[in-house]
């Protein structure tokens, strides 16, 4: 987990990144819509998706990685954005801790597609784990 170095600062800053997703979603005009979505993604996502990728994919040893997951993260949250443009109602709470999950979801990601077998491997052990009386499965207090 990446820890949060929070503050007034960065408390305002989250407000002001809600309220812009917020017009963004109620604008009709294009040219501002266009202009609101440029400062969500490079204002208010971009500094979180360098650090969340940064840190989790120096931490599994593929920094050389960065700038690709980073861009299928920013190419993911635009077309999310824009569908949810489509709806009615908005359904995104806290726009950074959005793409912070967005962009630990693209590390995970990465890494389960770098190393497949790691990933069927550990499938096939939570089954038998789970499945079988005899032996106990554990969750860390963080989730793994």
């Amino acid at each position: 987990m990446i820890p949060w170095t929070g503050d007034s600062e960065g408390d305002e800053r989250t407000g002001l990144a809600d309220e812009c997703l917020a017009s963004f979603i109620s604008s009709d005009d294009p040219v501002e819509c266009q202009a609101l979505l440029e400062r969500l993604l490079c204002y208010y996502a971009a500094p979180v998706i360098r650090r969340v990728v940064s840190h989790r994919l120096r931490q599994w040893g593929a920094a050389a990685d960065c700038e690709d997951v980073t861009g299928e993260v920013q190419a993911e949250l635009i077309e999310r954005l824009l569908e949810l443009k489509g709806q009615e109602r908005e359904s995104i709470q806290k726009f950074e801790s959005y793409v912070g999950i967005c962009a630990r979801h693209a590390c995970d990601e990465n890494f389960r597609r770098r190393f497949p077998q790691r990933r069927r491997l550990k499938t096939r052990l939570r089954y038998l784990l789970g499945k079988d009386g005899e032996f106990a499965l554990w969750e860390r207090g963080d989730g793994i």
